[in-house]
């Protein structure tokens, strides 16, 4: 009898799941009406039963074009709107935007009935996941669905597999290189959510999930996951499982549906009498010692350490073509050591070779980075690594090795950038350190190391050395000419509204930057415009209003400009010295 009834519900979920029906069965409490779509061919929730965050959430991100026929829909219907979500929908209608005025996390807290996950994956292997879909289950009813893009390790990314998916999806690729999955973790939050709520996965997701989390050193996390396979076989139900996973793998664009059919599962299985939560395990760092959280401390004296710094050959991370290790011990210099490496395809851009003046001619004939890596490996094992913007050479070297699957040193590091506040040719003219030939790798390496030096035996910079520049329009000095280093970091991808001018022309508005800026530093850019009021994207979408463009714009980009505005958006392109302009004195 109790099988026959999981069978009902199971078979009721599969029925619900292929045909995308909007509604429930009239017995079940758990209400997905607000999360399906209707004949208009747009999607909605419903105005009487969405919550108010996902109804504002609806009406902030959806064109208008779109929204208002939406509108006259419910109208048509007799639906009954309130009168705050009816003057949201007017609003934005008249202004052409609209601003969600609820938090997610004071909304909602941070405490759910279970978390369904789903990631998108480009290849068979787990760490070719390229979009997590989570869907919020509250007091049985949908709270909210969210889906978050990241870059998975560039050598998966590179394969002739994943490019098909991504080509499959229609995805650009411009976000790859822009969001990590650690930056989702941390700076949207979600390991307040995944730590402290029952995850609900059909599979592999769990395998996926500790795997990207180990991939991206990612080592906070205690998790509890329910694997809806695991109490399907258990109940005996190959049959519909099978059918269930035949779905799964061909409907690849609904990431959130996805995420929310588990849920539906899981509660369908819980009101069916089963004891879901007994089948829950935990997954956490396997060790502290593992290659993913491993940070050793020094084993020599603080001033013996190694000062690095690399050269790329694009605008991709583990493209170094050249690098440079300076050897102190006992506070002084001993050795300094500068490659030369042929990078992947020996590939250079004009940015970056207008930089260090490296080109594909000056390294056909040298090694690859594996080969270099045998001599440095040994040098480098164990010691404090140095580094001027060690953010970027570090991570680097990281995404270097990953990319030719080399085993990460044990090291601790330093960085002279944060030391100084100032960028390296200022902090060399401060302290009275020689600089001959500002980013060949091997200059700044020794230029680094005769700067900790200096710092380590507690001297203070002479400012009068300090040539003057131009007056910054950043109020961080950390972002200061870094020629070159243009991955815009995580914090700057979260809007900052409360403490931005209402009345800029960027406030509460999409900005996407592609192309290098010549004169301006991306970062730095970044930074300006979201003191202004910017939401700071990495993708161009129908939502976007700004799209700031440098030289060699991606192409993908720039099409998504023009097909969106052929389909009503609105998404204006400001080039280099516009941009400069609005944003003089800020």
């Amino acid at each position: 009898m109790g099988t026959t009834v999981i069978i009902i519900a199971i078979v009721t979920i599969l029925i619900l799941v292929i045909a995308k029906s909007s509604k429930k069965t009239e017995e079940s409490n758990y209400d997905k009406s607000d999360n399906r779509q209707i004949k208009l061919n747009v999607s909605f929730p419903d105005p009487e039963k969405a919550n108010d965050f996902k109804f504002y959430k609806y009406v902030q991100y959806e064109p208008v074009y779109k929204l208002e026929p939406t509108y006259q829909e419910m109208i048509r219907r007799g639906m009954k709107i309130k009168p705050e979500f009816e003057k949201a929908i007017q609003t934005k209608i008249k202004n052409g935007e609209f601003k969600n005025p609820l938090d997610f996390k004071e909304y909602f807290g941070t405490k759910f009935d279970m978390i369904g996950i789903h990631f998108l994956k480009g290849t068979d292997n787990l760490l070719s996941a390229f979009n997590i879909g989570l869907c919020f289950i509250q007091n049985e009813k949908i709270a909210d669905t969210e889906t978050y893009d990241f870059r998975p390790p560039e050598k998966i990314v590179e394969t002739k597999r994943f490019q098909k998916t991504l080509e499959l999806l229609d995805y650009e690729q411009e976000w790859i290189e822009d969001i990590s999955f650690k930056d989702v973790w941390e700076i949207f939050e979600i390991r307040d959510f995944l730590n402290h709520n029952l995850i609900v996965v059909w599979d592999e997701e769990a395998e996926t999930l500790e795997k990207v989390l180990e991939h991206n050193r990612i080592n906070d996390y205690n998790l509890s996951i329910l694997k809806i396979k695991d109490i399907a076989q258990a109940n005996n139900l190959p049959d519909l499982i099978d059918s269930l996973l035949k779905h799964f793998n061909s409907d690849l664009t609904l990431n959130d549906d996805l995420s929310l059919i588990v849920c539906d599962l899981a509660i369908e299985l819980k009101d069916s009498g089963i004891d879901i939560e007994s089948f829950a395990y935990s997954i956490k760092p396997i060790s502290s010692q593992s290659k993913s959280t491993k940070i050793s401390k020094p084993k020599t004296m603080n001033n013996d350490f190694i000062a690095l710094d690399v050269e790329t050959a694009i605008g991709k991370r583990w493209s170094i073509c050249q690098i440079g290790i300076a050897i102190v011990e006992n506070g002084e210099l001993k050795q300094t050591i500068t490659e030369l490496i042929q990078p992947p395809n020996n590939e250079y851009s004009r940015h970056n070779t207008n930089i260090h003046g490296i080109t594909s001619e000056m390294t056909a004939d040298k090694p690859k980075f594996p080969e270099i890596w045998e001599k440095i490996y040994p040098i480098i094992e164990n010691k404090k690594l140095v580094a001027h913007n060690a953010e970027f050479d570090i991570n680097c070297l990281h995404q270097t090795l990953d990319y030719y699957d080399l085993d990460i040193p044990n090291f601790d590091c330093d960085c002279t950038l944060n030391l100084t506040g100032q960028s390296l040719n200022e902090a060399c003219a401060s302290f009275n350190v020689s600089l001959e030939n500002h980013h060949n790798a091997g200059c700044d390496a020794e230029a680094c190391a005769n700067l900790y030096i200096k710092v380590l035996n507690g001297e203070s910079p002479t400012f009068s050395n300090v040539k003057p520049k131009r007056k910054s329009n950043s109020k961080s000095k950390q972002f200061l000419d870094l020629e070159g280093h243009d991955r815009i970091q995580g914090n700057l991808l979260k809007p900052d509204l409360e403490n931005a001018d209402i009345n800029s022309p960027f406030y509460n508005k999409k900005v996407v930057f592609t192309g290098v800026l010549e004169n301006i530093n991306r970062q730095e850019a970044a930074e300006i415009v979201k003191n202004m009021g910017a939401d700071i994207d990495t993708s161009i979408t129908k939502r976007t209003n700004f799209v700031i463009t440098g030289i060699d714009p991606g192409p993908s980009k720039m099409n998504k400009i023009i097909k969106y505005n052929n389909e009503g958006c609105n998404i204006k392109i400001l080039y280099e010295k516009d941009f400069l302009k609005m944003i003089e004195n800020k």
